[in-house]
């Protein structure tokens, strides 16, 4: 088994990302969606709020109840940014990276991320970190691209947790430190990350930086699959878990099964904070794949 790369492929579309900032919007009868629509469009227009220019952005942006139009959700960002938006200024740096209401300009994106990610804002943080591991805007930086996935983690992100874990453990922009990594993994498994949980089951596996243990591998790995492990990940765990059934005993084999219900039930009982972050699949190769930042 080889440890499994760092989650770099962000979660949410522009469309899902508006959608879940503006459902409670959203629902009730069309009257009272419209009556909704017209307070924040005052608020935004008229008391200038941050907050009703950044949902008004969001709504434009998803087309929720309006024609969806990109460049005049940008305008409403970048007006909610100058007064101090965190996520307004996060989502100005998705715009400029994803090419949606602006012309494309990464330069542009890694700015209004780390003028967010210094203000505070996790989301940011991550989109930073990204962009650095990527060369998104500047050239690749491990150190720095490290330093942001840590401040996320310290924030409680469970993705960024993952993410740190795996540059400890491959020595990538920090000293290596199996130790560190294997906490790290612990605590975003514990958080209900599917990603740190297979790939604490492929540490338990291998036996790296902890003692090689297939009964804990195969648990973690199963509430791996529990707890929604998608994808190509999902395909390569469940070989993973065939490979260890065969390997340990009838008797183990049942613990281990009963031990991935403990390990759900904990998990399920104290859930992660919604963060949407994401799944990728196996080895620790670098993502090359297109950059598409977090937008929650």
């Amino acid at each position: 088994m080889k440890f499994h790369r760092i989650a770099f492929v962000l979660l949410l579309s522009i469309a899902s990302h508006a959608n879940a900032a503006t459902q409670r919007m959203t629902y009730g009868e069309p009257a009272s969606r419209n009556l909704t629509l017209q307070r924040i469009y005052q608020l935004a227009t008229e008391k200038e709020d941050p907050t009703a220019m950044y949902a008004l952005g969001t709504i434009l942006a998803e087309g929720a109840g309006v024609p969806q139009n990109y460049e005049e959700a940008f305008n409403w960002f970048f007006r909610a940014a100058e007064r101090g938006s965190n996520e307004a200024m996060n989502y100005l740096g998705v715009a400029y990276a994803s090419g949606n209401g602006v012309p494309q300009n990464n330069a542009f994106a890694l700015r209004w991320f780390l003028k967010a990610a210094q203000n505070g804002s996790v989301e940011a943080m991550v989109n930073a970190a990204l962009a650095y591991r990527l060369g998104v805007g500047s050239p690749v930086d491990y150190v720095e691209s490290a330093k942001w996935f840590e401040h996320a983690a310290a924030r409680g992100d469970a993705g960024a947790m993952n993410s740190l874990a795996v540059l400890f453990e491959t020595g990538t922009g920090v000293p290596q430190d199996h130790l560190a990594a294997t906490m790290l993994l612990t605590q975003s498994a514990k958080l209900g990350y599917p990603l740190a949980m297979e790939n604490l089951g492929v540490l338990y596996a291998n036996g790296d930086g902890v003692k090689r243990d297939n009964l804990v591998a195969y648990a973690w790995l199963g509430a791996a699959l529990e707890a929604g492990l998608q994808g190509e990940d999902r395909d390569v765990t469940m070989q993973e878990l065939d490979v260890l059934a065969q390997q340990l005993g009838a008797a183990d084999l049942a613990r281990a099964r009963k031990l991935v219900g403990t390990f759900t039930a904990a998990i399920t009982q104290h859930p992660a904070p919604a963060t949407p972050r994401h799944q990728p699949s196996s080895n620790p190769r670098n993502d090359s794949s297109a950059f598409k930042p977090s937008y929650l």
